[in-house]
């Protein structure tokens, strides 16, 4: 199956499980994708692009979506809400020893292991391997520099 096809479904069927109606074609969302100029930067990770709906509400067709860093869209669906200090408390303990350990690395420690299972569920098995991780890593924060310099 063509990957691009498989990444369609993906998405149309995460939408079916969440309740929310998808009514692109594969023709209009590939299309889409290009015109956005962030086809291959796709992804639910920090610093990658996803698909996003005017006010978080209403189905994926055109019209209603736009293109925005997956951090952004976060923020957006999460605005407003109100969080319960029972919630705040779960929110902040960790689920198991592996993740309480997660907790304590270093931020870059962090990234450089998100860039493996990156890398891992686009089927390239963990090869990435941990100086490619960095220099991924390395180049991603001079963006983010000069895109600080540059505002």
């Amino acid at each position: 199956m063509n990957i691009d096809l498989k990444k369609y479904k993906e998405q149309k069927k995460a939408a079916k499980r969440r309740g929310i109606e998808f009514k692109l074609t594969f023709e209009e969302w590939y299309e889409w994708w290009q015109q956005t100029g962030h086809y291959h930067e796709r992804g639910m990770y920090k610093g990658q692009y996803c698909m996003c709906r005017i006010n978080d509400t209403g189905p994926y067709e055109l019209g209603n979506i736009y293109c925005d860093l997956t951090s952004n869209n976060t923020r957006v669906a999460h605005a407003g809400k109100i969080v319960s200090d029972e919630t705040k408390k779960k929110m902040s303990k960790p689920k198991s020893e592996a993740h309480k350990q997660s907790m304590r690395k270093p931020k870059s420690q962090k990234a450089l292991d998100s860039y493996k299972i990156a890398a891992k569920k686009r089927g390239n098995n963990g090869v990435m391997n941990d100086a490619e991780a960095r220099a991924k890593i390395s180049q991603r924060m001079k963006e983010i520099w000069a895109e600080r310099k540059a505002a």
